[in-house]
């Protein structure tokens, strides 16, 4: 009879930014995927800590096609802390995410695997409220082009979050 060994999970020590609550000043849409999703994007009305930007992503259901709207409050500090890892990019690089996945748990100090990011227990914790919320709002102001497991920066972000650059 074989024995399987388990690795334990190491636990993780990390604080997910809370959101303050501020008036909205712009809606930026994203085109969904297909007919089948779409994005919105609040941004704050404060570009600051404790600020947030509000993400609805528009959902249509498989069986009765009745389309849900799922909001998620998004850290303006995880936003501006992803565009950090993006902003020295050229426009039109291109990168794979596994690249800003490893860049991520350097800065944060986590002690997992790129392939372990974005899946199983850490998808939750880190892979969403880190990287793919903050990838979905950078993408709504148009300066990233995120998807098809490549992500491509197309514009500049100025003024902490404000102002996009052609």
């Amino acid at each position: 009879m074989t024995e399987r060994f388990v690795r334990p999970y190491p636990l993780l020590e990390f604080e997910i930014p809370r959101c303050k609550a501020d008036e909205v000043v712009e809606e930026v849409g994203v085109d969904g995927w297909k007919g089948k999703s779409g994005i919105q994007v609040q941004e704050p009305g404060l570009f600051k800590e404790g600020a947030c930007y509000v993400l609805t992503e528009y959902r249509k259901d498989k069986f009765s096609g009745e389309v849900h709207a799922i909001v998620t409050p998004v850290a303006w500090e995880n936003v501006m802390q992803l565009w950090k890892l993006i902003e020295d990019w050229a426009v039109g690089m291109t990168f794979k995410p596994r690249y800003l996945w490893t860049k991520l748990i350097e800065l944060h100090g986590w002690d997992i695997e790129a392939d372990s990011f974005n899946g199983g227990r850490y998808r939750a914790r880190c892979y969403f409220p880190f990287y793919y919320y903050p990838m979905k709002i950078l993408e709504g102001k148009g300066v990233v082009f995120f998807g098809h497991d490549a992500i491509e920066r197309v514009a500049v972000l100025k003024n902490n979050g404000i102002e996009v650059v052609r």
